[in-house]
């Protein structure tokens, strides 16, 4: 993402999913990106990025924590076959990662 693209994600983020109510449109093949543009308003030297950003990585947690903890230790069961259930795994510890990655970033 380019520095000049900050505002731009920001505005969007503010007005969908820093909001509460709205992160329960993501998928877990969309939160790795959001954490990635989420983490660079973080980085960003401006307030309003950085508290767009947090806002909008709490409003993930709190909607996906408990989905992806049953998921990640195996205390779900989907309906579908075992590959919807690897897949899906797979997508969760995608999102761990996204989240373990926002955790080292410099402006949190």
């Amino acid at each position: 993402m380019q520095p000049d693209d900050l505002p731009v994600a920001n505005d969007v983020l503010a007005i969908t999913f820093a909001n509460e109510g709205m992160a329960d449109l993501l998928t877990y093949e969309n939160i790795p990106t959001l954490i990635q543009v989420a983490t660079n308003l973080i980085n960003s030297k401006f307030e309003t990025h950085i508290l767009t950003g947090l806002h909008t990585i709490h409003n993930v947690l709190k909607e996906f924590n408990e989905p992806m903890i049953k998921v990640a230790t195996g205390k779900v069961v989907l309906t579908g076959d075992a590959l919807d259930l690897e897949e899906t795994t797979e997508k969760v510890n995608a999102c761990i990662k996204a989240f373990a990655l926002f955790n080292e970033c410099k402006g949190f």
